[in-house]
């Protein structure tokens, strides 16, 4: 029996390199077609915003509480407090790039500065992809409006 399968023409690859150096020949896929991924990048971008200022007003909580007795213990409290937002962001990155790709970039690391040093790395493959998302627009417009161009 033939299964279904659809063409997939307009995915836009972006070849992975762990961030400790390991190369796994993997990659990002971003489908050009898929209107709903500038929301999704947007989405995230806002998301991320929200969660770190979240964070940030929740370690300066902690930090009031801390005196001699507790130093430490609150100390504790506020790297896992961070753990945690860390982990939503990967889960909001996630939903921009696909699952499992903050996995694929970071491995289990996280650190303060890893979202904006993702979004740098990805900013020219953002480029292309625009520059490739271009180039399908017209493909659209010559399949299906070709005596009018306006319709995109």
């Amino acid at each position: 029996m033939e299964k279904l399968q659809v063409k997939r023409e307009n995915i836009f690859r972006i070849p992975i390199v762990r961030i400790d150096g390991v190369d796994n020949n993997d990659f990002i896929e971003l489908d050009i077609e898929d209107i709903s991924l500038p929301f999704r990048c947007i989405e995230a971008l806002e998301k991320r915003d929200e969660i770190l200022k979240e964070a940030k007003q929740m370690q300066q909580e902690m930090q009031r509480k801390i005196n001699k007795n507790n130093q430490e213990e609150v100390t504790k409290e506020i790297l896992e407090m961070w753990n945690q937002q860390y982990n939503k962001l990967r889960e909001v990155f996630d939903l921009f790039l696909g699952e499992g790709t903050c996995n694929k970039i970071f491995g289990k690391k996280n650190y303060a500065t890893m979202f904006d040093d993702l979004m740098d790395a990805l900013t020219p493959f953002l480029d292309e992809f625009d520059m490739s998302f271009k180039n399908t627009k017209i493909k659209i417009e010559k399949k299906y409006a070709p005596k009018n161009k306006g319709v995109i």
